[in-house]
């Protein structure tokens, strides 16, 4: 599937390309024909001819150069236009070449191989008057440009989708997270700062259409200038008007008032590669009717309109299962049929714990843990045939070649190791243990989709040393992992943390959290 993919891309890029250098020369070809210079070749793509046409000799397998000897007695190039009229043969071959990396337009007295090559024919491009050879030469890029205005206007007839003005993120330090709304007094409100979930009404007193409306107001101010907005904000009776003074943002070095754009809840409607069909499927929502193409419109009772509120809701739930509300939409973006109602699973969230020990050519470099402690590496799914017979969805890496409770850079490491061979592992399969050989690709890889092992309450093996952000030298420090000094093996089984017992990651990690500080 994914050569499928890939050979479907290069043929479109080759297309793409195709068309450019098409109408590209042809743009050089019809002011030469304008300007009244010979033209003897309209080819695209370079190397032998593939097939051919001129008129009066029709449609030819390869060039038409021999059937107009064959007919003549001379060469196209030493036919005078008299003898191409007497004969009813055209002066240009129109021809497909092998490799579509090129095209061109040859004309008489113009040879780019040998700019010395001049020709005394009062039609050759050396006699043409120079203010019709500019043309010529510029007439390419204009081509060109003239293209790229249809596609643009053919893209907008057809449709092209903004991102709408709401509030996604928002930077702390900038001022649409430091700036209290102008009426939020008298609306009784003590929160400062614009939120996620905020739509945008207006800016300077303009209605704001998109999200870049609101870029290029902050951005195309003047310094020091504030920008008016009025906002939207749901549970807020009023719209709120807030007066902010765009700032250079560091990342950009434009202004900025700090805010990103909200990012969708609808689910995309092109799976092609089924990863959104195996995540609808581990999460249960395939189960309750959610598909792609649905929107999520509200979560534990709140209606959403961005990401970003979704995220909120989950860190509050401090792992409980959410109520989540599906819909079809429509075109327009507005709800059309029934609702689903869909329970869904929280899942815990673990620091990022760059490994310290990692070397530079390993395959990640980094962990997802808590204190240095990892779970262990579960096989969500199993991608191609190659390993189907070997490996299931569900099963748990205890160990991997020589190493015992590999974490997940441990893991990818091992695999890449042995590319276009096997590596043996010791699962955890159905509460039993069992020992397979799984087959590694070129590439160093076992084409399975893994997560972790949440529902185990095992550990990896706990990081040593964790990187720590890049000091006054330049180079990364490292220090000693929390749990480091308890010197805990690969596949450790925690029983009870400050005397919580835990059965799982998400009791480990809220145990953790309850225990320290």
């Amino acid at each position: 599937m994914d050569y499928l993919v890939t050979g479907i891309n290069v043929l479109l890029i080759i297309v793409g390309f195709g068309i450019l250098i098409f109408v590209h020369e042809l743009g050089h070809f019809v002011a030469a024909k304008w300007a009244g210079i010979r033209t003897e070749a309209f080819a695209i793509g370079m190397g032998p001819v593939v097939a051919a046409w001129r008129r009066g000799i029709g449609v030819t397998l390869g060039s038409t150069h021999q059937r107009v000897v064959a007919r003549t007695g001379h060469a196209p190039g030493d036919l005078t236009d008299k003898q191409l009229a007497e004969h009813e043969i055209g002066e240009t071959e129109y021809s497909l070449r092998w490799l579509p990396i090129g095209g061109f337009v040859r004309m008489l007295g113009q040879d780019d191989l040998n700019p010395d090559r001049l020709s005394d024919d009062p039609r050759s491009y050396n006699r043409c008057p120079i203010g019709r050879r500019m043309v010529v030469v510029s007439a390419g890029v204009v081509a060109n440009v003239v293209l790229a205005v249809v596609l643009f206007m053919i893209a907008f007839l057809a449709g092209v989708r903004f991102e709408a003005p709401i509030v996604g993120g928002v930077l702390a330090t900038l001022p649409a997270a430091t700036t209290r709304a102008d009426n939020a007094e008298a609306l009784g409100l003590e929160t400062v700062g614009l939120e996620a979930g905020d739509r945008v009404l207006l800016i300077d007193g303009k209605p704001a259409r998109t999200f870049a409306d609101l870029h290029i107001a902050s951005a195309m101010s003047k310094p020091g200038v504030p920008i008016k907005l009025v906002v939207e904000r749901d549970g807020v009776e009023e719209p709120l008007s807030f007066t902010l003074v765009a700032e250079p943002d560091a990342g950009s070095g434009l202004l900025s008032i700090g805010v990103r754009p909200g990012s969708s809840m609808t689910l995309i409607d092109n799976d092609e590669a089924g990863v959104l069909s195996r995540i609808l499927e581990g999460s249960g929502l395939a189960r309750q009717g959610v598909r792609g193409g649905m929107q999520m419109i509200s979560a534990a009772g709140t209606g959403l309109s961005t990401h970003e509120q979704f995220a909120g809701i989950v860190h509050a739930s401090q792992g409980q299962p959410i109520a989540t509300v599906w819909t079809e939409i429509d075109e327009s973006g507005e709800p059309v049929g029934e609702l689903v109602r869909a329970p869904l699973d929280v899942q815990p969230t673990y620091q990022i714990l760059p490994d310290a020990d990692a070397a530079p050519e390993a395959a990640q470099n980094f962990e997802h843990g808590l204190l240095g402690l990892t779970p262990l590496v579960e096989i969500r799914e199993v991608l191609s045939g190659r390993n189907r017979d070997v490996l299931r969805g569900g099963d748990v890496v205890l160990k991997i070649g020589a190493i015992e409770g590999p974490r997940s850079g441990q893991f990818r490491d091992q695999i890449k190791r042995n590319a276009s061979g096997t590596v043996s592992m010791l699962l955890l399969r159905d509460g039993r243990e069992v020992t397979v050989s799984a087959k590694v690709d070129r590439r160093g890889k076992i084409n399975v989709w893994t997560g972790y092992a949440s529902g185990v309450p095992l550990t990896a093996q706990p990081l040593a040393r964790i990187g720590a952000p890049a000091g006054a030298g330049g180079e990364a420090a490292a220090r000693p992992s929390p749990v480091a000094s308890l010197e805990l093996h690969g596949r450790t089984r925690i029983e009870s943390i400050g005397g919580t017992a835990v059965s799982d990651w998400p009791t480990i990690r809220r145990a953790l959290r309850d225990h320290t500080a």
